[in-house]
């Protein structure tokens, strides 16, 4: 079979025959929990602004609920403030990498960014140990967030503001300058993007979320990005500060992209949150492929090959094999 019917049969679900690809497939199979938190109350949000402009307590307070019982459930503690410490240690600077590049109705959510911090900061970690970031500030203001350069409080700005490490960074085929929030900055990075369709590579989570952590993503857009999202991930300093990805996929996008388009953004009204970020990519595909049979609009296009290459023996960035990824879904909104 060739690798693109391999990949069409393969991606009518979670692939079912083991991670593989560039003719690899792992010899070694490691289980990857995927934690799906839901809430009605994201269910029906109103399209034509930006729910976190609305009266938000209620809002608020379910994101908090959400990524707490998220985290203790996917490490199997009792509570969230566990599970950080499992993740983060007590003197570490933590990296929340958002995605803002389509503006405020396609962004990650600020309010799901401050229940994160929020969680975060329950287990011991000080405001000021946390930065939120992305590629620009400017991007960030559009997005709904307050640029803070320095304390008190979290702080939050764009690579724009400290630029990029003069050391090139180099896997496979991506030569690159890291951004120096992650390269300098950050001893850990909770990956936090949204979920959409893309154009170019099929979809965006969170492996590509990290295109926005080097200097020339335009240049890897060959080939549906394939395989340079697992490259960049690969990277040293993305991969050894890589803890923890808590995807926005409250009103994702499942056609078109990166810009967004109210007609095909809906309100799934889900975080989804995993350590691995090829299952949590491989959960957020299959939302996406859900959501386009549900309104016809058939197979995603291009095929997001990049995923598959993330877990061939090179990369292995982790699993993209059904059979080895345990999905938990909880709904909260009883």
């Amino acid at each position: 079979m060739e690798r693109r019917q391999f990949l069409k049969a393969t991606f009518g679900g979670l692939i079912a025959l083991g991670a593989r690809a560039s003719g690899q497939v792992a010899s070694r199979q490691v289980r990857s929990r995927v934690v799906i938190a839901r809430h009605k109350l994201f269910y029906s949000l109103p399209d034509e602004k930006p729910y976190w402009t609305l009266d938000a307590n209620q809002l608020y307070w379910a994101l908090f609920q959400m990524v707490n019982v998220a985290l203790a459930r996917l490490f199997g503690t009792g509570d969230a403030p566990t599970a950080w410490r499992r993740l983060i240690k007590p003197n570490e600077i933590v990296g929340i990498k958002v995605n803002c590049i389509a503006g405020a109705t396609l962004s990650t959510s600020p309010m799901l960014v401050n229940a994160i911090i929020a969680s975060l900061c329950s287990s011991g970690i000080r405001q000021e140990q946390i930065i939120v970031w992305d590629r620009m500030s400017e991007e960030l203001k559009r997005a709904g967030y307050v640029i803070r350069t320095s304390p008190p409080g979290v702080l939050c700005y764009g690579t724009d503001v400290v630029g990029y490490r003069k050391q090139l960074s180099s896997f496979g085929e991506v030569t690159t300058f890291v951004s120096n929030i992650i390269a300098q900055q950050c001893d850990a990075i909770i990956n936090a993007p949204v979920l959409k369709t893309h154009q170019i590579a099929g979809i965006t989570a969170a492996l590509k979320n990290h295109f926005g952590s080097i200097n020339n993503p335009n240049r890897y857009h060959p080939n549906r990005c394939d395989p340079y999202v697992a490259d960049a991930n690969c990277l040293p300093e993305i991969r050894h500060t890589h803890r923890l990805v808590i995807c926005d996929a409250l009103r994702p996008l499942c056609h078109g992209g990166p810009e967004d388009n109210p007609k095909f953004r809906w309100n799934y009204g889900g975080i989804i949150v995993g350590v691995d970020p090829v299952a949590v990519d491989a959960c957020g595909l299959q939302i996406i492929r859900e959501r386009r049979k549900a309104i016809r609009l058939g197979e995603i296009y291009p095929e997001p090959t990049y995923i598959l290459t993330a877990a061939d023996y090179k990369h292995s960035l982790g699993t993209f094999d059904e059979r080895q990824i345990d999905v938990v879904e909880v709904d909260l909104s009883e």
